[in-house]
């Protein structure tokens, strides 16, 4: 290292009377060439008017200060690691002492188990309430950004430029865009101190505006023979003021073409030629969000020209997932420390040191590398393409999920009566939802139903969605067909109802005098008798006679009242009020996300966790396509709900939730029915008991979470009518390549040889079964009666003789049903009457 930069720190620290340890002056002549560059960065002309000597003292004050606070930093991050480390043990001690295994104490601790026994908010719960509970400071950039977007599309960029513009400085003349950057700005700078507090080490960083995630794939794929055209390109997009040498001239182009090749390897390799070796490459929580390597982009039609040819998504997406990726990071940090991947590392080994059969099957492992960030993209080219096929599976074929969606009232009833709230109170305030823009409104600040088309889309489908037109087609399509605002209204539904329970008790109970049948839910829930006396001290919101006790109700307590009802210092009453606010926001979210099924960290991890990119993960997630929900329903609601009120039998909630989701299943097969223009499948004949019995099996395989099973008996039973039927239990791609696709290929190859009519026929009809199985949208619920009955019913004729007679003789032997609309009759109105035979 130069003597010169070494005395010019320690002269530095010695003026402010430290004394630097030779552990302190490692590196310090890079530290000083990049104090340099950020000196000459904020004023370029004043910089340049000093002497070399100066410049050097200037940026040996900086590390100075730099180093030192680098050291308290460091003490801060040993005291939280130790202090967080015997803070889990006891936790984890304390549900051991209950009879609890280390390994299902460990599962407890991170994930949201809805089994009452952990009695805490577990990890994945608080980074919902981290998230949400920023997410909803930024109400004028969801504005904003919805007014722009349908299906989570960009359809106008107008908005979308003019937040660009006021990032920059530039004034749109657009007041929701004004009001929107500066929402994002304060919000952001509120995040960086909360994870500041917690033992992070982000600085605000001059000029930086907006995220700038690039995508490996487009990287890889439009970035040139080893990065050329990215580079060149970049050349054009970049603020060549923001990148100065350590003597303030301006870069070269040679050394700005070094840079930005470096750049393109980061981003290409993943961020693995950064970090070789490392598990996800994500190292320290704590040091995760230091910019290393930042692109300054000289204008918003520069930003926008990069994000679209390299990014991952426009401005939009991508500052709703900076936020959310933040939040996360900021929970990890709170709950197991600085570095919570070795945290986690520590008592995962532990647990299987003390039960080797612990996670045989690697599920919390992989569980906690979702929710932690530290996945990996192991060959992004394999990841993007079958994501894109997972995404064609879900453009072609979830058209009508939104009937299939009935069966969330099963559920939310289920969760509603555990929670000791009436159902009719959910359905008043699912009603509320459905007709006032102030209970909407409500909801939203309270940062309740923040969920876009991809959450509607994760429920069913898993993580499906990738950039270009299939992947724009997957994400609209919840939002076509009326599915995301049906989880958006019965999410918020479910939420305020649950504020207004809360309310109540806090406004009208100590926590000593809550009954116990209330007070149990929450304990079993991970409230505690601080969180409830923060509660107490808020002033609910009020709406129509009810309570709502939402964030911004702890928000707006004042600081000294929390310090004295809790007998603590104002700094940590301020923190208290925080963590108090976004813990209450991360219980209804979760809570909601059960009443409307979401699958969790853990069902995810089951179908197919691990690194993408990977030949046997991406297959994985290819075969368990769609499966996602069942998976859900059976872990989430049938073995972890049922045992979560110690007063009610676990099979008296089982069976009570297969008889509310048989029925609504029931609903759901007669309006496919009806939508798919046949008449309503017979439900009783009392000449035949075979129907009702029929019926009810199909009902509980629609409704009851059961669709996998049933998947697999239609697929062979159906095997006389399609020999090739049984594929669809590889997953729906496999299913279409092998049932269509293949058979396709293969009688086209035998008619060409044979010109034999029949192979024709064979051809004809697989090819327009393999036409109709990949195009987008071809089975929303509202035109898939009208376009394969009547628009398209004469072609299916021709490639497949005596289709229509089939397809009328199979509905009747079947469901005992016939077609009212096209299939060559007469359109009239559906038998009804059908249904039922006395």
């Amino acid at each position: 290292m130069r003597a010169e930069c070494i005395n010019a720190v320690k002269i530095a620290a010695q003026r402010i009377g430290k004394t630097l340890t030779a552990g302190d002056l490692q590196n310090i002549e890079g530290k000083i060439a990049q104090a340099r560059k950020q000196l000459a960065k904020q004023d370029i002309n004043a910089y340049r008017s000093m002497t070399a000597e100066e410049q050097l003292a200037k940026a040996g004050d900086r590390v100075a200060q730099d180093v030192l606070s680098e050291a308290v930093k460091k003490r801060q991050r040993v005291e939280l690691s130790i202090l967080k480390t015997a803070e889990i043990e006891s936790v984890i001690d304390n549900m051991m002492a209950t009879g609890m295994s280390r390994g299902k104490a460990i599962d407890q601790f991170t994930f949201a188990i809805q089994d009452g026994q952990g009695r805490i908010d577990s990890l994945e719960q608080y980074i919902k309430g981290v998230s949400h509970g920023y997410l909803r400071k930024i109400p004028t950039f969801y504005n904003l950004m919805e007014e722009s977007s349908f299906g989570g599309v960009v359809t106008s960029t107008k908005n979308m430029m003019d937040y660009l513009k006021e990032s920059y400085g530039i004034d749109s003349q657009n007041p929701l865009a004004k009001k929107a950057w500066r929402e994002v700005e304060k919000v952001r700078m509120e995040q960086i101190a909360h994870f500041n507090r917690l033992g992070g080490d982000v600085a605000p960083l001059a000029n930086y505006r907006n995220p700038q995630q690039a995508s490996a794939y487009n990287v890889l794929r439009r970035g040139g023979k080893d990065g050329a055209d990215y580079v060149n390109d970049y050349m054009n997009y970049v603020d060549r003021g923001e990148y100065v040498n350590p003597d303030g001239t301006l870069m070269t182009d040679a050394q700005m073409r070094d840079f930005l090749l470096e750049s393109w390897r980061t981003v290409a390799t993943d961020g693995q030629s950064k970090m070789p070796g490392e598990r996800g490459g994500a190292g320290m929580v704590a040091n995760r969000n230091k910019a290393h390597r930042q692109i300054h982009y000289k204008s918003p039609e520069a930003y926008v020209a990069a994000m679209e040819k390299y990014g991952s998504g426009n401005v939009f997406d991508q500052t709703r997932a900076s936020f959310e990726a933040m939040a996360a990071d900021i929970a990890l940090v709170e709950k197991f420390g600085p570095n919570p991947a070795l945290a986690f590392d520590r008592l995962y080994s532990k647990a299987k040191y003390d039960d080797p059969t612990y996670d045989t099957w690697g599920i919390t492992r992989k569980a906690f590398d979702v929710i932690s960030g530290q996945q990996r993209t192991v060959n992004p080219a394999l990841a993007h393409w079958m994501g894109t096929v997972r995404s064609a599976m879900v453009a072609s074929r979830l058209g009508s999920m939104l009937i299939s969606q009935l069966a969330d009232t099963a559920t939310a009833h289920s969760v509603t009566r555990s929670l000791n709230i009436p159902t009719s109170e959910l359905m008043k305030w699912v009603g509320e939802m459905s007709t006032s823009g102030e209970a909407r409104e409500i909801a939203r600040l309270h940062g309740l139903g923040l969920e876009n088309a991809l959450s509607t889309i994760a429920r069913f489908a898993d993580d499906a969605t990738v950039d270009g037109f299939i992947g724009k087609a997957a994400t609209m399509i919840p939002t076509i067909q009326g599915a995301n605002l049906w989880t958006k209204t019965w999410r918020q539904g479910f939420g305020v109802m649950l504020e207004a329970k809360l309310g109540d008790l806090s406004a009208r109970h100590t926590w000593a005098s809550l009954l116990p049948e209330d007070r149990g839910m929450l304990e079993r829930l991970g409230v505690t008798d601080k969180d409830f006396a923060i509660w107490k001290l808020a002033t609910p919101t009020e709406y129509k006679g009810s309570k709502l006790l939402g964030a911004d109700s702890i928000d707006a307590i004042p600081t000294a009242e929390i310090a004295t009802a809790l007998g603590i210092s104002n700094k940590q009453a301020d923190a208290a009020r925080q963590d108090a606010a976004m813990r209450l926001v991360g219980f209804v979210v979760e809570q909601s996300h059960q009443a409307v099924l979401q699958p969790g960290a853990r069902s995810q991890a089951t179908l197919g966790g691990g690194d993408r990119g990977t030949v046997a993960g991406e297959l994985a997630r290819l075969v368990l396509q769609f499966k996602s929900f069942p998976m859900a329903m059976m872990r989430q609601q049938f073995i972890e709900r049922a045992t979560f009120d110690p007063s009610t039998s676990p099979l008296w909630f089982r069976g009570r939730l297969l008889a509310v989701s048989t029925i609504m299943g029931g609903m759901a097969l007669v309006l496919n029915d009806i939508v798919s223009g046949k008449d309503p499948r017979q439900i009783w004949d009392s000449n035949d008991k075979a129907v009702a019995g029929k019926f009810a099996y199909q009902a509980i395989m629609k409704g009851g979470g059961l669709g996998f099973a049933g998947d697999i008996v239609d697929m062979f039973k159906n095997t006389s009518e399609n020999p090739y039927a049984a594929a669809g239990i590889l997953g729906p791609a496999a299913g279409f390549a092998i049932g269509s696709v293949a058979p396709m290929v293969y009688h086209g190859i035998s008619a060409l040889a044979t010109q034999d009519e029949k192979e024709v026929e064979k051809f004809t009809k697989h090819a327009y079964d393999s036409i109709k199985g990949i195009t987008p949208g071809q089975n929303l619920w509202f035109i898939k009666g009208f376009l394969h009955n009547v628009l398209l019913a004469d072609l299916q004729e021709m490639a497949n003789p005596g289709y229509q007679d089939r397809a009328a003789k199979r509905a009747q032997e079947n469901y005992g049903n016939q077609y009212w609309l096209g299939m060559g009759n007469d359109t009239r109105t559906p038998e009804f009457g059908n249904m039922w035979q006395p």
